[in-house]
Order: structure tokens, then sequence, then C-alpha cells
């Protein structure tokens, strides 16, 4: 007898129709106007706002959407979501003007100031949603656990070429904030161009867990370094991608993977206790040293 697979639903917190997904769009609207922030006309953020209010229409017409029009659903979702979450930080005006005039296409592996203000917000939204008192701050973001100060520099990668440069830099910000932080990276760039992942919910995750391994493991010698200089406590390597879940309801989701890295027998003691006790504030898994 052919076994039917189990289909699972999301719950109705979780679930975003197009309508309510242009409606976060006019919040999104209103919070930039409120602030005298012009959306460039012809951004991608203005794309993304103007092809939320298409696809609610036609869906209220009963026209249904390609998967590329769904894929570009989960990013703006993605993107509104996180400018939502920080619209109480007033230190969030200065990542909301160049998220309004910079380029936040997600699948492009061209740099820009508007996905480097990005994922500082997406991180923040992430920290927030763990229960974590996180501020934005020098050097980009600030995590308060117990009577611990994390400051954290967030760093997009978009060439591994890039990567020591990157990490140098995370490393300055954060000893001019006094020291001991951790750099947090987002790997999304790394994925190939207009990736789609087209699996169960539990492949898809152990697919994006591979990436941020087998990037941590390539690049191994480079950080082990950094961390031998003392340059930050801890890494933590994030990566994100649409996924076509084929045993979820709604299919068409996002996936995010995000571990946590510092190497026993190079980092000193205090660091490692430090990064412990962050990683078990976010529940984070542990990178094997």
């Amino acid at each position: 007898m052919k076994q039917v697979k189990e289909i699972h639903q999301l719950p109705p917190e979780q679930r975003v129709t197009f309508d309510q997904l242009s409606l976060h769009g006019q919040s999104v609207r209103e919070i930039f106007a409120r602030l005298n922030i012009d959306i460039r006309n012809a951004s991608v953020l203005d794309t993304f706002l103007r092809n939320v209010d298409r696809l609610a229409a036609r869906w209220r017409e009963g026209n249904g959407q390609n998967v590329r029009e769904m894929i570009d659903c989960t990013t703006a979702m993605r993107v509104f979501d996180a400018i939502l979450a920080a619209q109480d930080d007033v230190s969030a005006i200065d990542c909301y003007h160049r998220i309004a005039r910079k380029d936040v296409d997600l699948f492009s592996s061209i740099p820009s100031q508007g996905k480097d203000a990005l994922w500082e917000l997406q991180l923040l939204k992430e920290l927030k949603s763990r229960g974590m008192n996180a501020l934005l701050s020098e050097p980009d973001i600030n995590v308060f656990v117990d009577e611990m100060t994390f400051p954290i520099a967030c760093k997009k990668i978009y060439s591994i070429n890039n990567l020591e440069g990157q990490l140098r830099s995370a490393g300055t910000q954060i000893k001019k904030s006094g020291g001991g932080g951790i750099v947090a990276l987002n790997i999304d760039a790394q994925l190939p161009q207009n990736h789609l992942i087209v699996a169960s919910r539990n492949n898809a995750s152990r697919t994006l867990v591979r990436e941020t391994e087998n990037f941590l493991a390539n690049n191994q010698s480079l950080f082990r370094r950094m961390f031998a200089a003392g340059k930050f406590d801890a890494v933590l390597v994030s990566v994100s991608c649409p996924v076509d879940n084929d045993d979820v309801r709604p299919r068409f989701n996002v996936a995010t993977e995000t571990l946590i890295w510092c190497p026993s027998g190079i980092c000193s003691l205090e660091s490692q206790a430090r990064a412990e006790a962050f990683r078990a504030a976010m529940k984070l898994p542990l990178y094997p040293s």
C-alpha cells in the first residue's frame, strides 16, 4: 500500500495571505512617511510594494500566481517584516534610509548598503523573537544577557574573496565597543542565484544546516586565525532561502538556519563562557570545535 504523505498545516499566526502582505506593505509606507523617508521610485522596495498590491488584487479576482511571483512574495515578506519589527527602535532610521534608497534584492550577490542594513534589522527581529533584549547600537546591535553585554557586528558575505576583510572590519568595530563581541555573518549570497529549495520541511532544514557547516569548514583556518588574534568571542552564521515545502500548507515559505561557533583550545575561557551564555539564551546549535 502506498504511504500517504502527512501534510502539516501552518498555524494561523504563521500564515500570511496576499491581502495581509499588502497591508504590511501599507504599514511600511506609513512608517516611512511618518519619518519623512522617501522611497526611491523604481527601487527594489518600491517594486515590492507595488507588486504585492497588484498580486492581492489579482488574487481577489480569482487569478493565480506563478512560481517567480510566489518567490518574490516571500522576499517582500522578509523585507517588510524586518522593517516593521524595528519600528519602535529610534536607531532604525539610518537602516530605513538605506533600505528605501538602495538595493534590497536578496537574490543578487552585488554588494549593497540596503542589504547590509536589512541584515541588521533581520537579525534584530530574530533576536527579539527569541525573547532577547536587543537594540540597534554600535557596532550594529547590542544584546543584553543577564549582566553581560554582547556587541554584534553584522556582515553580509557577498564574496568569499572579501571574507577576511569583512572579519577584520567586524573585529575593529567590536574593539571600538570595548571588545568581547560576536560577528554575525549572513551567507544568503553564497547560495546559487534565484535558489529555491523544493523539499520537505526537514530536508529543507538539513540543506541549510549543511550550507552553514560547509561555510565554516571551508574557511576554518581563516576563522581560527581571527579567533587566535582575539578579534571576537564567537561567530554566528545564518542563511535563509525561499522553500517550496511539499509537506506544508501553504507551500511557499522561508527557511532559516543559524549556528554559532567558538572553538575550544583557541578562544579564551572567558570568550567560551560568554559565547555559551549567548548561545543558550538564543537557543542556537553549536558548531563542533
